[in-house]
């Protein structure tokens, strides 16, 4: 009896110990989801260049914006820098445009998701609802998270981005 009243007590604050850490997870995870909630501006996306150990702008420079809605859904949208400059200009939903343009299209980048904040990790989990790219749909990622002033830091976990930084700026209307 003695040994059940033991493990009865261990196993009691074993629970509240993890009972607390998921408490203050979801707390840090609800103090973080105000200041990612919003319209986020492209400032640079890098590559690590480990021959040097610094970071290189990535694909000739991108741009691009992300928004993170407080329902917990968002949207992200990257393209080469001048990416709306490309000519000749041609239709949507044709089946017969230039394979130029077919080839400019690939310069384009975006999905919608649902998200998650993990705060103890410092992460940010999407999961594709839609992407531009049919064979990421109903993937999902994560990138690292970390807030410098106004600036959002995101970079990609999965090994085949893990090299990249993604840098954001609060974007405000005027």
């Amino acid at each position: 009896m003695m040994k059940f009243n033991l493990f009865f007590f261990l196993g009691i604050i074993a629970f509240a110990g993890c009972s607390e850490r998921n408490s203050t997870s979801h707390q840090k995870a609800i103090e973080d989801k105000p200041r990612l909630t919003g319209m986020w501006e492209l400032v640079s996306m890098d590559a690590f260049d480990s021959s040097d150990g610094t970071w290189k702008t990535w694909n000739q420079g991108m741009q691009g914006y992300v928004l993170y809605e407080a329902s917990g859904f968002m949207a992200l949208h990257l393209s080469r820098k001048g990416y709306q400059n490309f000519q000749p200009s041609f239709p949507n939903f044709q089946d017969s445009i230039p394979l130029e343009a077919l080839k400019h299209l690939t310069n384009s980048y975006h999905y919608f998701a649902e998200y998650e904040i993990d705060s103890l990790a410092q992460q940010v989990h999407h999961k594709s609802l839609a992407h531009s790219n049919p064979s990421e749909w109903n993937k999902k990622v994560t990138r690292k998270m970390e807030f410098k002033g106004d600036t959002l830091i995101l970079k990609p976990v999965e090994s085949k981005n893990a090299h990249l930084r993604v840098r954001w700026v609060k974007k405000t209307k005027p």
